[in-house]
């Protein structure tokens, strides 16, 4: 991490090209963020997920991206407007995808 906080800073004083390094940061972050959601499904219970890549985990029906923490439901174009873990653990339990304790 400290590594990466030094790149950066070189990036940002104009020594680095940038624009592969900060895809590179990016996507990084986006594999912890999957990471911490994909712990989250394990402790609530739900079993049936995917992976889709970096930014995507599909849920059932519903499609979640943990860098904007925005969620989908397949066959509907527009995304909910609440965002987040919390709203996330909201539907699943409305759409019944966390089991009962």
């Amino acid at each position: 991490m400290q590594r990466n906080l030094r790149l950066i800073q070189r990036d940002i004083e104009g020594e680095n090209e940038g624009e592969d390094f900060s895809l590179e940061v990016s996507e990084k972050k986006n594999r912890l963020w999957v990471k911490d959601v994909k712990r989250e499904l394990d402790f609530w219970g739900v079993i049936d997920y995917s992976i889709k890549n970096s930014n995507h985990i599909k849920i059932g029906n519903i499609n979640f991206y943990p860098s904007t923490g925005t969620c989908y439901v397949d066959g509907n174009s527009a995304s909910y407007k609440e965002k987040g873990l919390e709203f996330l653990k909201k539907l699943l339990k409305k759409k019944g995808l966390i089991p009962l304790k």
